[in-house]
C-alpha cells in the first residue's frame, strides 16, 4: 500500500506540475477565456495562469502530493510571484468570517473534549437504553444524533463514538469479525459523523461550503433553516441506516450488556470538575445563540470567539494553549481554497465557466436528474480527490457561477454535495472514517463495511430526489 501510494504521489506531482507549465507558459488564451478575462479588467494570460495554478493543486491534493495547507500555501504565493494579484488579494480569505468562526468553534472543541463533558454526556444517554444490540444500535444512533451539532469536529465525535462501540462490543464478548461488532461500530460513524450534514453546527465542511455561498444565502441559512430543509434526508438515512444495520448485521446469538457497565464507566470518571461545569455553560449558551441566530441577529462567528474568549477567561483552557487548541493547517487551507473563487471572479474564468457549462446544465433543466448528475459525478471525484474539504470547496467554486446563471438556488446542491462525498468505498478514501475505522482495534476489515458505504450513498441520494418539491416550497433549490 505504502508503495502505491508514494506511485500516485510521483505520477500526480509530475503531472500538477507540467499542466501548471503549460497553462501558465506554453498554451494559449482561448478567444472566449480572452474575452472573458478582458471584460472584467484581467487578461487571458493572468486567467490561464490561475487555471494553471489550480490543476497544480487539484492534482497535488488528489495525489497527497505535499499536505493540502502548504498547497493551498504555495498556491497563494504563486499568484504573488506571478503578479496576479498582489499580497492583500491573495490572502484576503482570512479575513472572511468562517476562518475566524472555525479559530472560535475550535476552541470550545478543545475545551469540551479536554473536559470529558461529551462522554458525560453520553454515558449518561445510554444508561436509558436497553442492554440488547438493539438498545445499545438504537443507543449510539441517538446519542451521536444528539452530540452531533454540539461538536463542529466530525473527526472527534466519530473517534469517541467509535470507542464507545468498541468497547460496548468487548463488554458484550463479541470476537472479532462479529456482525455484532460491525452493526455496533456502524451505528456510530453514522449517528456520530454521517449523519453531521443535518446540523449546520455539526461539521467543519458545512461551514466551508457556505463561505462560499452569496451573503444573502449564508444569512438565510440559520441552524432552524437548515435544520428545516435537510430535515427529509435526515429521517430517510437514520431510519434506513438502522434499519440495515438490524437486519446484515444482527447477531446470531442473544448476547446483553452488563447492567454495571456504564455505571463503572461514570464513576471511572467522577463527579463533574469545575472546568466540565464552566464549559457546559459556555456550550448551551453558544448554541443557543446559534439556533436562534436569525431572531437575536447575533452572528455565529462572534458567538464562537465570544465563547472561546470564554475558555480562556475562565481558566478551562491556558492563555498559550491558543497554539494548540486552533487546527492551524485548517485555516491555513481554508484561507487559500476560499480564494480559489475569489481569483476565478477576479480574472473572468467564473464568466468564462458560465458560458462553457450554461449549454450542459441547459439540457439538463430536470432538477431531479441534476441531483442525479451531481451526486454521481462527486462520488466519482472522490475516487481520485482524497482531502474532503477540497472537494467541497472546489465543485462549490466551480459549480456556483452555473446554479445561479440557470436560476437553481446553490445551497440544496450543495446539501447534495456535503453529504454524497462522506462515502468509504476505499480505505483511504475518507480520512474522517480511518481514524474511526481504526479506534475498532483491528477486529473488523474495511471490506465488511463496504456495502454500508453503498446503502447510505443510496439512502442519501433517494432523500435527495425526494426533497425535490419540499426544497422548492423552502427556497434552498
Amino acid at each position: 500500500m505504502k508503495g502505491h501510494i508514494s506511485i500516485k504521489r510521483a505520477i500526480m506531482g509530475c503531472l500538477g506540475a507540467l499542466l501548471c507549465i503549460l497553462f501558465c507558459v506554453v498554451l494559449p488564451s482561448p478567444a472566449a477565456l480572452q474575452a472573458a478575462a478582458e471584460s472584467v479588467g484581467s487578461t487571458g494570460r493572468s486567467a490561464m495562469m490561475v487555471l494553471g495554478t489550480v490543476f497544480l493543486a487539484i492534482c497535488w491534493w488528489a495525489g497527497a502530493v505535499i499536505s493540502d495547507w502548504m498547497v493551498a500555501l504555495l498556491l497563494q504565493c504563486l499568484w504573488v510571484i506571478m503578479k496576479i494579484t498582489d499580497v492583500s488579494g491573495a490572502f484576503s480569505s482570512y479575513t472572511n468570517s468562517t476562518v475566524w468562526l472555525f479559530v472560535g468553534v475550535f476552541c470550545i472543541t478543545t475545551a469540551v473534549n479536554r473536559t470529558g463533558l461529551i462522554r458525560r454526556i453520553a454515558l449518561k444517554l445510554m444508561q436509558h437504553f436497553p442492554p440488547t444490540f438493539l438498545g445499545q444500535v438504537l443507543a449510539l444512533l441517538t446519542v451521536g444524533l444528539i452530540c452531533s451539532p454540539l461538536i463542529p469536529s466530525a473527526t472527534a465525535k466519530m473517534i469517541l463514538g467509535a470507542t464507545m462501540a468498541c468497547s460496548v462490543a468487548d463488554a458484550m464478548e463479541y470476537p472479532a469479525e462479529a456482525s455484532g461488532r460491525y452493526g455496533l461500530f456502524l451505528a456510530a460513524v453514522i449517528g456520530f459523523g454521517f449523519l453531521c450534514p443535518a446540523f449546520k453546527t455539526a461539521g467543519t465542511n458545512g461551514y466551508a461550503m457556505l463561505a462560499i455561498l452569496p451573503q444573502e444565502l449564508q444569512q438565510r441559512a440559520t441552524f432552524l433553516y437548515w435544520l428545516a430543509c435537510m430535515l427529509p434526508w435526515l429521517v430517510i438515512v437514520a431510519g434506513g441506516m438502522l434499519l440495515f444495520i438490524l437486519t446484515a448485521c444482527r447477531p446470531s446469538e442473544k448476547r446483553q450488556i452488563s447492567g454495571a457497565y456504564i455505571r463503572q464507566k461514570l464513576d471511572e470518571m467522577g463527579k463533574p470538575s469545575k472546568d466540565e461545569k464552566k464549559i457546559g455553560v459556555i456550550l448551551g449558551v453558544c448554541l443557543l445563540l446559534w439556533i436562534f441566530e436569525n431572531i437575536l441577529h447575533i452572528d455565529a462567528t462572534t458567538v464562537s470567539l465570544c465563547g472561546a474568549l470564554a475558555c480562556f477567561l475562565l481558566g478551562v483552557l491556558e492563555p498559550n494553549e491558543l497554539s494548540t487548541s486552533v487546527p492551524w493547517p485548517l485555516i491555513v487551507f481554508l484561507g487559500g481554497a476560499l480564494n480559489i473563487g475569489i481569483l476565478l471572479k477576479q480574472v473572468g474564468i467564473n464568466k468564462w465557466l458560465q458560458e462553457l457549462l450554461l449549454p450542459i446544465f441547459s439540457i439538463v433543466d430536470n432538477t431531479w436528474l441534476l441531483i442525479l448528475v451531481v451526486a454521481v459525478s462527486v462520488m466519482l471525484l472522490r475516487l481520485l480527490l482524497i482531502s474532503l474539504m477540497a472537494t467541497i470547496t472546489l465543485t462549490m467554486t466551480v459549480l456556483l457561477p452555473v446554479f445561479q446563471a440557470v436560476g437553481i438556488c446553490p445551497l440544496g446542491i450543495g446539501f447534495v454535495i456535503y453529504a454524497t462525498m462522506l462515502c468509504w468505498f476505499t480505505p483511504y478514501q475518507n480520512l474522517v472514517f480511518l481514524p474511526a475505522f481504526n479506534c475498532m482495534q483491528n477486529t473488523i476489515s474495511h471490506r465488511g463495511t463496504i456495502k454500508a458505504c453503498f446503502v447510505y450513498e443510496m439512502l442519501s441520494l433517494t432523500a435527495f430526489l425526494i426533497s425535490v418539491p419540499y426544497w422548492k416550497w423552502l427556497g434552498c433549490i
